[in-house]
C-alpha cells in the first residue's frame, strides 16, 4: 500500500465517521473560546495516517518493529513531498483562525 492510498484510506474513514455521527444525530461539542468567551462548535480532528499507524499498533495488526519503521517512512515522505500531518500540501499562507478573529 503506498502512502497516497494511505491518505486516501484516511480520507475514506473521515467520510466514514462523519456519516455515522450524522446518522445518528451526534452533535458536535461546544468549546468556549479564550479570548471572546463565546460557545463555538468543535470539528473533529481529521485522520492523519500517524493516527492510522498508532491504530494499527494498538489493534496488534503490525508489530511495534514495524509501527517505528513505517513511522519514520512517512516523516520522511511528507518532508519530501512537503505535506502537513494529514497528507495535504501546505500552505504557507493558511493560518488556523479562532472564532472571534481577534
Amino acid at each position: 500500500m503506498t502512502w497516497e492510498d494511505i491518505i486516501h484510506l484516511c480520507s475514506d474513514m473521515q467520510n466514514l465517521r462523519d456519516k455515522i455521527k450524522q446518522e445518528r444525530k451526534i452533535k458536535p461539542a461546544r468549546l468556549l473560546c479564550p479570548k471572546c468567551g463565546k460557545y463555538t462548535l468543535s470539528t473533529p480532528l481529521n485522520i492523519s495516517p500517524r493516527s492510522l499507524l498508532f491504530m494499527l499498533k494498538k489493534e496488534n495488526v503490525i508489530t511495534e518493529d514495524y509501527f517505528k519503521e513505517l513511522d519514520r517512512d512517512w516523516k520522511k515522505y511528507r518532508k519530501t513531498h512537503n505535506l502537513d500531518a494529514y497528507g495535504y500540501a501546505l500552505d504557507k499562507n493558511d493560518k488556523k483562525q479562532i472564532c472571534c478573529a481577534r
